[in-house]
Order: structure tokens, then C-alpha cells, then sequence
């Protein structure tokens, strides 16, 4: 009598990993490694994820190779989720004789933001708000990767003033006083922020005495 056992294996669960690429949408390929399967058996993955906390998408279809491709921008926030199962070189004709999938779930992965370039042509002006001289710096916009926003903060002799949004910012002046400044640029998403930008070139001025006021002689 010819008797047929099966052994249906449960594998060690992949761990994850995201091989990061240079490409604006690209994170490179997602990779499952770790999922051992016994003798007269190898392992066969599928995969489903999300991007900035969206629901899961479908299952990938079963396959041998450990990775798949997600597209996100820079910045965005990827989950993925990953079944192994056992197979073997019977389960193809037979139904059923592939083991129970182990899943993992990995924690969530933040594509890092790259520093974008220093804001260019810093300089200054009197076309500002600020007392007594109305003078204020600007800069040139610098432009970030897709779906990320940029924010500038100006520096006055290396300490920053604040981050901003904007590409002046008034400067409230003293007569009689040397002002140097320079900005820094960042990308920001709702997940990371990119490291900053280098320093930008420097733009100084002093600001003039006025001349004193004359008054009536007396005697």
C-alpha cells in the first residue's frame, strides 16, 4: 500500500528590511530575510503595505523571491506586512501540502529626507517693517522633494532666529550697530525632517547716526 504523509511546516518569520535608492520614488527594493523552512522545503513570500498610515493594499502574489518594490516619495512612512509559508517541489501539483504562512509585520520605515541646497543671493533691503530703518533680509526660495514643505531660518552672527516659512524677515534695527546674517533651509514632511541645508553666502550692513538735532539758543 502505497501511503503518502504530508508535513506541513510552519517557517520562521522573514524579518524586513528597505534598501533605500537615489530615486525621488523609489525606496528600492523591500527585503525579507530570516525565513527558514526544513529539509525538502524552501520558502515562498508574499506582501501588502501602506504609505502614511493608509490601509494595507492587496497581497502580492506568492512568490520565491525575498523583496518587493513600494513607490513613496521622500519623507513618506511605509508599513509592510509579510507572509512566508513552506513549500515544497510537490506543491505545485498538490494542493494543500504548503504549510501555514508566519507573518511579520515591521515597524513602520520613514524615508529619510536628503538636505537640500543653501538658499542662494542672501542680501538686504529697507523694504520692511522694522524700526528705525525698516530693514529686513531676503533670500532666494530653495526647493524641496515632492510632498515635503521647506522652511528657512535666517541667522544673525551663527544663532538662529526662528524657523520660518517665508523668504524675508524684518530685522529690528538699532542705530550705530553692524547686522550680519546668513540662512539655513530644511524639508520638512508630517514624519521626518531632513538635516539642513549648509550656510547660506553672508550679507552684512551697518546702520547710519542720524545727525543731531538743533536747538534754539538761549539767552
Amino acid at each position: 500500500m502505497l501511503q503518502l504523509v504530508l508535513f506541513r511546516s510552519i517557517p520562521t518569520p522573514p524579518t524586513v528590511t528597505v534598501d533605500d535608492a537615489p530615486g525621488e520614488t523609489d525606496p528600492g527594493a523591500i527585503r525579507y530575510v530570516s525565513a527558514s523552512c526544513p529539509a525538502e522545503t524552501y520558502p515562498e513570500y508574499r506582501a501588502r503595505y501602506s504609505i502614511n498610515e493608509g490601509a494595507l493594499g492587496a497581497w502580492s502574489s506568492w512568490s520565491t523571491t525575498p523583496s518587493t518594490t513600494a513607490s513613496m516619495w521622500f519623507g513618506e512612512k511605509l508599513v509592510v506586512e509579510v507572509e512566508a509559508r513552506c513549500i515544497s517541489d510537490w506543491t505545485p501539483q498538490i494542493p494543500g501540502t504548503e504549510g501555514p504562512p508566519a507573518t511579520t509585520v515591521n515597524p513602520p520605515w520613514i524615508r529619510p529626507i536628503p538636505a537640500p541646497d543653501a538658499p542662494l543671493n542672501v542680501r538686504h533691503d529697507n523694504g520692511g517693517t522694522s524700526a528705525p530703518k525698516a530693514d529686513r533680509v531676503l533670500w532666494n526660495a530653495v526647493v524641496c522633494p515632492t510632498n515635503t514643505t521647506v522652511s528657512y531660518i535666517p541667522q544673525r552672527d551663527g544663532s538662529g532666529v526662528g524657523w520660518q516659512d517665508g523668504l524675508t524677515y524684518n530685522v529690528a534695527t538699532s542705530y550705530g550697530t553692524r547686522y550680519t546674517y546668513t540662512a539655513i533651509a530644511r524639508c520638512v514632511s508630517p514624519y521626518t525632517t531632513s538635516p539642513n541645508s549648509a550656510q547660506s553666502n553672508e550679507t552684512g550692513w551697518t546702520t547710519g547716526i542720524p545727525a543731531p538735532s538743533t536747538g534754539l539758543l538761549s539767552v
